[in-house]
């Protein structure tokens, strides 16, 4: 069962992008989704698991956030190739409104992705 860490967001963020976990991101259980809203935590977390085998890897946030995230990332060296990996908004158009929802939205996308159900394209 995978285990689920409970520390704040911000804090697990910093710390995964100035020591990642050593060796690969696990393409089979690694699901990367960045939430914060900030580019300075959002656009280094994302460029680790964009260029790592990660199975998925998501971004919470607008589709105009999302345009300025890929300019962003484009002007840091990804390319078009890798950066068509990163699904966003992320979540399932369930009409999710609570944080709760937002999350079962995430987690069942992840899931449908996982088990061959959506086509990964952003």
């Amino acid at each position: 069962m995978p285990e689920i860490l409970l520390v704040p967001l911000r804090q697990l963020a910093l710390r995964l992008i100035s020591q990642p976990p050593p060796g690969d991101l696990d393409r089979h259980c690694s699901d990367v989704v960045v939430l914060t809203h900030d580019p300075k935590i959002d656009d280094p977390a994302l460029k680790l698991a964009l260029r790592s085998p990660a199975f998925y890897v998501g971004a919470l946030g607008s589709r105009t956030t999302h345009a300025k995230r890929i300019e962003r990332l484009r002007q840091d060296g990804l390319s078009n190739e890798v950066l068509a990996r990163l699904r966003t908004p992320v979540g399932l158009d369930l009409g999710a409104r609570t944080p709760q929802e937002i999350a079962l939205s995430v987690l069942a996308e992840i899931t449908a992705s996982r088990h061959g159900m959506l086509a990964m394209t952003s």
